[in-house]
C-alpha cells in the first residue's frame, strides 16, 4: 500500500541529504585537489625555499626576468621595464660570502634551453648554479659544496 505523507517526506529529505552529501564530498575533494596543485606550483615551491633558507641565515633575492609592461599613474601611459635577461635563475642565495643561483622547477620539470644556456655560461664563469625541485634540494645546493 501507499506510504503516509510524513514517511514519504522523510524519505525525500534523506535522498536530498544523501545527494547533497555527495556534492559536498565532491566539492571538498576538488578543493583539496586545487590546494595540492597550488602547493606544487613553482611560485609556492620558490616561496617555501626562500623561507627555509632565510631561517638558516641566508639572504635570498628573487630575480624577475624578461620584460614587464607597467601602467603609469593617472595619465594611463604604459612603458616597459627590462628585468634580468631570459634564462636567469629564479633565486640568488647569499650565505657566508658564497653566492648560489637556484633555478626552481616543479617536480618532473626541467630547465628551458635558454635556462640551460645561462647555467652553462655561469658555470664557465665559476658561478654556482643548481636546478632544485624542493626545499631539501635547495638546502643541499646551498650548504653542500
Amino acid at each position: 500500500m501507499g506510504q503516509s505523507g510524513e514517511h514519504q517526506t522523510r524519505n525525500d529529505r534523506a535522498k536530498v541529504a544523501g545527494r547533497m552529501g555527495s556534492r559536498a564530498r565532491d566539492l571538498l575533494a576538488s578543493r583539496q585537489t586545487l590546494r595540492a596543485k597550488r602547493a606544487h606550483t613553482e611560485t609556492a615551491i620558490s616561496r617555501s625555499i626562500r623561507r627555509a633558507l632565510a631561517a638558516k641565515g641566508c639572504r635570498c633575492i628573487r630575480i624577475q626576468s624578461g620584460i614587464l609592461r607597467v601602467q603609469s599613474g593617472s595619465a594611463g601611459r604604459s612603458y616597459f621595464v627590462h628585468c634580468a635577461e631570459p634564462g636567469t635563475p629564479d633565486l640568488l642565495v647569499i650565505r657566508a660570502g658564497v653566492y648560489t643561483w637556484l633555478e626552481v622547477k616543479r617536480p618532473g620539470e626541467e630547465p628551458t634551453p635558454e635556462q640551460c644556456a645561462w647555467h652553462l655560461w655561469a658555470r664557465k664563469q665559476g658561478l654556482r648554479v643548481a636546478v632544485v625541485h624542493s626545499i631539501a634540494e635547495a638546502l643541499r645546493a646551498v650548504f653542500d659544496s
